[in-house]
């Protein structure tokens, strides 16, 4: 099985980190309109900064993510 393992200076490297910095700051969904924009917009700067099909993806994952954690935390409370 092939792998690889990513140096510091590597792309990937610094988009994973990137997206861990997001996935912390977003992790606990709010109810607000505020929240909900500084998430697109944090999301859509990290498809800028990484284009391509694999940061669109991470992003999409991140969003849906959010929302359904948010819709069953509404719902149960």
């Amino acid at each position: 099985m092939a792998g690889v393992k990513f140096n510091k200076d590597s792309p990937e490297w610094k988009m994973f980190t990137e997206y861990w910095a997001i996935v912390q700051k977003n992790y606990l969904p709010e109810d607000s309109e505020n929240y909900w924009e500084n998430v697109i917009n944090d999301l859509n700067i990290f498809i800028l900064n990484y284009q391509g099909r694999f940061a669109r993806e991470l992003a999409k994952a991140l969003q849906n993510y959010l929302e359904v954690k948010y819709r069953e935390e509404k719902e149960n409370g």
